[in-house]
C-alpha cells in the first residue's frame, strides 16, 4: 500500500526538501500568495493568523531524522547531542545496540547552540546492561513475597522484578521490600512461578549501560507553534572497547 505524501521542491537548491502531513486536493499560486483546497474549501498558506504547523485547523509537529555513521566499522559510544538551532527539540535515539531519549527540557543553551548529554541505554530487553541484576531461582511464593536462596543487597525498593517463564521475560511487579532471602512486591502484575529464574531491573535511563553502536539515528521532534530554525545536528563519540 502506498501512502499519499505532500512533498516540497526548493527552487534554490533544485531538490525535494520536505515531506508534509497535510494532503490538499488542489494547490495554486496567485498574486504572490499560495493557496490550496481541502474538502472544497479555500485555504491560504503562510498566514500569520494561525500558529505555524497548523494546516486545515489541525496542529502538527515538526520532525527531522538524521543518522550518524562516521567510521561505520567502528563501534562507538555516543556522548551527547548538539543542536545549532534557535530552540531545543526533543530527541529519540536508537543504535544497532540500544535506544535512548533526550527531553527538550534537558537541553542547555550555550551561546547560539543547545547541548545535552545522551542518557543511558533505555532498551529494557538488553539484559547485559548495568541496570539488570540476576537474583536466582524462586524457591517458594507466599502472598506477594518470593523466597530465594540469596538476594544481593544491590536489589533496591522501586526496582522492577522480572522472571523468565519458558524462556520469555515476564514482569512480576515493583519491589516493595527485600531481605537477604526474599523479595516483596507491591502487587503482582503477572502470576509468578516457582523454580524459574528471576532478575531485577533498575531505571535504565539512569543506571543502564552507555549508548553505543556502529551508528546512531536521531529522531528530532518539535511542537513549537512559532518560528523555529534548525541548521545542524552533531554528536561526540569515543571508541568502544567493550
Amino acid at each position: 500500500m502506498i501512502n499519499d505524501k505532500t512533498i516540497a521542491f526548493d527552487e534554490e537548491s533544485k531538490g525535494w526538501t520536505s515531506f508534509f502531513s497535510y494532503e490538499p486536493e488542489l494547490m495554486a499560486g496567485l498574486n504572490g500568495k499560495f493557496f490550496s483546497f481541502k474538502d472544497g474549501e479555500l485555504w491560504q498558506h503562510n498566514s500569520k493568523n494561525v500558529p505555524r504547523n497548523n494546516f486545515y485547523g489541525v496542529q502538527y509537529t515538526s520532525k527531522v531524522s538524521v543518522v550518524f555513521n562516521e567510521n561505520p566499522s567502528t563501534e562507538k559510544m555516543f556522548k551527547n547531542i548538539m543542536l545549532e538551532s534557535n530552540k531545543a527539540w526533543s530527541v529519540k535515539l536508537d543504535t544497532n545496540l540500544g535506544t535512548g531519549e533526550i527531553f527538550k527540557s534537558e537541553f542547555e543553551k550555550k551561546k547560539s547552540r543547545f547541548f545535552a548529554y545522551t542518557r543511558r541505554n533505555e532498551d529494557e530487553s538488553n539484559l547485559t546492561s548495568f541496570s539488570a541484576n540476576g537474583i536466582g531461582v524462586s524457591k517458594s511464593i507466599t502472598s506477594n513475597t518470593i523466597v530465594f536462596t540469596f538476594v544481593n543487597d544491590i536489589i533496591s525498593i522501586g526496582d522492577k522484578l522480572n522472571q523468565m517463564q519458558s524462556g520469555v521475560p515476564v514482569e512480576l511487579g515493583i519491589v516493595q521490600a527485600a531481605t537477604p532471602t526474599s523479595i516483596t512486591v507491591i502487587a503482582f502484575a503477572n502470576a509468578p512461578s516457582v523454580g524459574d529464574f528471576c532478575y531485577a531491573t533498575k531505571n535504565s535511563r539512569v543506571e543502564g549501560g552507555e549508548l553505543r553502536g556502529y551508528y546512531m539515528r536521531a529522531n528530532l521532534e518539535s511542537d513549537e507553534t512559532d518560528f523555529s530554525e534548525l541548521f545542524a545536528v552533531t554528536t561526540s563519540t569515543v571508541e568502544s572497547y567493550v
